[in-house]
């Protein structure tokens, strides 16, 4: 039995590398983190849009348990109930076709919206 056919030559060739055991190893390996990142990308999107429908969901039971009267009611007594409630952190529910507290324009699109009120308002 010859050096070379144990894996080892004197001029630093190894036949391992052309192998098929090695190509085998490589594309296996190559083939493992492909389906891994699809999996990670299809787990992603798959929570995502989950995410958003739970959202859904619950802004329309809130909608549902808001009507103009009650909008005072909720107004008064949520800084009251609220334990540790932030003053600066204001959840603001109004309707489209009222002026205050905030100036919305009446075509504003469909989302989530921010707004900037100064101190004074």
């Amino acid at each position: 039995m010859c050096a070379a056919s144990a894996g080892w030559s004197p001029s630093g060739y190894d036949p391992m590398t052309r192998s098929l055991q090695f190509s085998l190893s490589a594309w296996l390996s190559a083939l493992i983190v492909v389906i891994a990142m699809l999996d990670g990308v299809i787990a992603f999107k798959t929570a995502f849009h989950e995410a958003n429908e739970v959202q859904d969901g619950q802004l329309l039971q809130m909608v549902a348990l808001l009507t103009p009267r009650t909008l005072d009611v909720m107004e008064r007594e949520a800084a009251e109930k609220v334990v540790g409630a932030d003053p600066e952190s204001k959840l603001v529910i109004q309707t489209l076709d009222e002026d205050r507290p905030l100036s919305l324009p009446r075509n504003l699109p469909d989302g989530v919206q921010n707004a900037v009120v100064d101190d004074a308002t």
